[in-house]
């Protein structure tokens, strides 16, 4: 499999954007409900809009694929629910990185649904990360901001794992492009609701990054993505996603002037180590991006 340059620049671009995203959890003054709702449309009109210029037949789903999407449009919506409220109550460097959790549920939960055993090693390294979790705040009670944003975080690469996991055979089945489309499609109605909670007019500048969230830092990080997977196997995507919580924690340094304490940096260290090493020790990948 030869690895253009090109290629692995497009991957790295995708995993920057997704870090970058979790910033309009605080530009936006918006429930996190609401940020949601508008992410999916705009990256639903985006997709279909590509999907149209390659002339991608929209074929229907059986029946069955239909549930299944369904069922991961809500876990994909409650997954960027919880990050988006984790980012609201907290900092989008603790969002990121307790989010960053992910892989390790995966080794963990992946074993489950396929009946296979679940190594020793896949353990310790669980032990690793959640050590890197309870080191990123010093509060654990519930009045705690903090907590409460490194809680939701952890829930949030939860329902990713399990989307991921769920995503495998709905993917192979309609190849990546369709089932993201159709998953950001079905999460509309989803969250539709959320607008009875919009208290206030949309200003165009609200529009605007509205837009450029749905678009740049969803819909075209997603086809960036999706591209970069032509040359290069789906595990080291998974190794890419490491970079996010860095790439997110750059973003909101330079923009808001967000610094992260000595104990995020440390318990982000170990979050990211242990992350990286579960996706090299089950040497997968199922990275779609926050």
């Amino acid at each position: 499999m030869r690895k253009d340059p090109l290629f692995l620049l497009e991957l790295n671009l995708a995993v920057f954007l997704f870090g970058g995203a979790g910033l309009f959890g605080k530009i936006l003054n918006y429930p996190a409900s609401i940020i949601v709702f508008f992410r999916v449309l705009f990256s639903a009109m985006t997709l279909f809009f590509f999907i149209r210029i390659k002339r991608v037949r929209l074929n229907l789903f059986d029946k069955k694929s239909y549930y299944e999407l369904i069922l991961t449009a809500f876990f994909l919506s409650f997954h960027w629910l919880t990050f988006f409220q984790s980012v609201k109550v907290s900092t989008i460097a603790l969002a990121l990185l307790s989010y960053s959790t992910f892989p390790v549920f995966i080794s963990i939960i992946e074993p489950l649904f396929f009946k296979t055993k679940i190594l020793i090693g896949e353990i310790i390294i669980a032990a690793i990360s959640f050590t890197g979790v309870f080191i990123l705040t010093r509060s654990y009670s519930l009045s705690s901001p903090k907590f409460k944003g490194v809680l939701l975080g952890v829930i949030s690469g939860l329902l990713f794992a399990l989307l991921s996991i769920l995503n495998k055979r709905t993917v192979r089945k309609k190849g990546a492009l369709l089932t993201t489309f159709y998953q950001h499609l079905f999460s509309i109605p989803i969250l539709m609701p959320s607008l009875f909670f919009l208290k206030k007019s949309l200003s165009l500048n609200d529009i605007f990054y509205f837009i450029l969230l749905g678009t740049l830092f969803t819909a075209i990080a997603h086809l960036l993505y999706i591209n970069s997977l032509i040359r290069f196997k789906a595990f080291i995507s998974g190794i890419f996603a490491t970079l996010e919580p860095i790439y997110g924690a750059l973003f909101a340094f330079l923009i808001i002037k967000e610094t992260p304490s000595l104990n995020t940096v440390l318990g982000g260290i170990i979050i990211i180590t242990a992350s990286f090493s579960a996706i090299i020790f089950s040497k997968k990948g199922g990275y779609n991006g926050i």
